[in-house]
């Protein structure tokens, strides 16, 4: 199964959820949250959650990228070291 992320914004609650599913490696993690960081740039979001129900696997995922994911990806490159 492959890795899939979808975001939703409810601007009327200023809240994003975003559905995480699949298989999640390093790469598509910082991959998506590169994607995240522009999207939500200039949105006046207060809330966000992310739904991990449909997440199938986390054996290619490195403690190092979901620390760094958790950080807001300050950690993002492919030896995952700070920049």
């Amino acid at each position: 199964m492959h890795m899939g992320f979808s975001t939703h914004y409810s601007k009327d609650h200023n809240f994003m959820l975003t559905n995480i599913s699949g298989d999640i490696t390093d790469n598509g993690l910082m991959q998506h949250i590169v994607a995240y960081d522009k999207e939500i740039e200039k949105l006046p979001i207060l809330k966000e959650l992310s739904d991990c129900r449909q997440i199938q696997s986390i054996t290619s995922l490195s403690t190092q990228a979901a620390t760094s994911a958790a950080d807001g990806g300050e950690q993002i490159s492919h030896t995952h070291t700070r920049r």
